[in-house]
């Protein structure tokens, strides 16, 4: 399954980046802190999904370096 990450990292920082319009659909995106990121992913897994592909939004360091303290969240 693919799923667009939108992190709000910073004040400002992806505000103006268009989003693909599939990423409008809740099925189909996460947003959010690291902690809500976790909860759309174990809410994936609960629905038998065990495998995902995250499209950051922005897609910069600092993103992926929010959705890695998710992962490990949803890790434990």
């Amino acid at each position: 399954m693919k799923v667009g990450v939108i992190l709000p990292v910073g004040e400002g920082v992806g505000e103006d980046e268009p989003l693909p319009y599939s990423y409008l659909d809740p099925d189909k995106a996460l947003r959010g802190t690291p902690d809500e990121i976790a909860d759309g992913l174990l809410a994936y897994a609960g629905l038998g999904v065990d495998h995902v592909i995250c499209n950051l939004i922005p897609s910069t360091a600092e993103t992926l370096s929010e959705l890695t303290r998710a992962l490990r969240l949803l890790r434990g």
